[in-house]
């Protein structure tokens, strides 16, 4: 029972200073995400009293800046890297700029700092997620539907890595799709309904976002020849002219475009000690609970022990009385050798 207890006690004193350590390791990079052809702003804070030599670079490969070398920098033509020191509290940060993002630009960007030994002493991670839409939209086939009137339109884009579908407008209306957007063959494909004669502007588009009409000209489609139009304006210079509703026999929703188009959000990182924080705070709380737990099993196990060797020993004790009484009571019932009987 002892040796048990001793070895709970062990076990619960590694694991606390194990947490205890854990809360001063720093927590991970921060991840930020970026949508493509947005302008993004990433800080990487270093410690400039200790620092006698910092290098940056982009997942394992060589480092695009090395301080010893300030001459051997290379970034891409989309990124500019520059300087900012603060000199109340020795804190320097390297600011890295990408305008316009790219997908070839996701990946995680460390900044590492070394002391005059040529010793690591930090570093500082940034992750970084770009999303990109689908590609440009081609229609390259259609066929005759429903009495002459409707037409097929098999529409395809590049397939992204958010989810997309395909937008056509026809004589400002946005038009009904047949189908629901599939991905085969890495592109994107839907099957677009249209009209007879007018021409039909295709485009491919995010799920959450909706293109005006006027946006949407990714690539044009003339339903009388059934090939691809040379007119990639779906909003020229308007004149006045009468138009005529088309007579059809069969009536199929058309939803109204908009002309909306959805803002440039500029994803920005200049606050990284705010999400370290947060990440600190969410890894002590989980720590803290992780101690509680085991704390309150170790307690549970010595209650439980106890109780169970308090239990033991009633039993022996209870066991060893009933022995005593049934002695007692052999002795009273078996009468004594040598003793007078009623007929003597």
């Amino acid at each position: 029972m002892l040796e048990t207890q001793e070895n709970l006690t062990k076990i619960a004193f590694v694991l606390f200073h194990t947490i205890f350590a854990l809360l001063f390791i720093r927590c991970g990079g921060t991840i930020i995400s970026s949508i493509e052809g947005e302008r993004i702003e990433m800080d990487f804070p270093y410690p400039c009293n200790i620092s006698s030599r910092v290098t940056f670079q982009y997942g394992n490969r060589a480092p695009y800046y090395n301080s010893a070398n300030p001459g051997s920098m290379s970034l891409p033509s989309n990124q500019n890297l520059t300087f900012d020191t603060e000199s109340d509290n020795n804190e320097c940060s390297l600011h890295l700029i990408i305008n316009p993002v790219s997908r070839d630009d996701a990946g995680t960007y460390i900044l590492t700092a070394y002391n005059a030994n040529n010793q690591y002493i930090y570093d500082e991670r940034v992750g970084l997620r770009v999303s990109y839409p689908p590609g440009k939209a081609k229609c390259d086939s259609s066929e005759m539907y429903i009495d002459g009137e409707w037409i097929t339109i098999q529409c395809s884009a590049p397939v992204g890595n958010v989810p997309g579908h395909i937008l056509c407008y026809q004589t400002g209306m946005r038009l009904p799709p047949l189908t629901s957007p599939e991905v085969i063959s890495g592109r994107l494909r839907q099957v677009m309904l249209a009209r007879l004669p007018e021409l039909v502007y295709c485009c491919s588009s995010t799920t959450q976002e909706v293109k005006g009409r006027c946006d949407c000209k990714d690539t044009s489609w003339n339903p009388i020849r059934s090939d691809e139009s040379n007119v990639t304006d779906p909003c020229p210079i308007i004149t006045s002219t009468a138009t005529t509703p088309l007579s059809h026999t069969a009536t199929f929703p058309t939803t109204e475009g908009d002309n909306t188009v959805r803002p440039t959000t500029t994803a920005r990182a200049n606050d990284f000690k705010s999400d370290k924080h947060f990440d600190y705070f969410i890894t002590l709380l989980v720590l803290i609970v992780i101690l509680l737990v085991l704390t309150c099993c170790m307690f549970a196990y010595i209650l439980y022990s106890r109780y169970k060797g308090m239990d033991h020993r009633y039993i022996d004790n209870a066991e060893r009385m009933s022995h005593l009484t049934d002695i007692e009571q052999h002795e009273q019932d078996t009468p004594l050798q040598g003793s007078p009987t009623d007929e003597d």
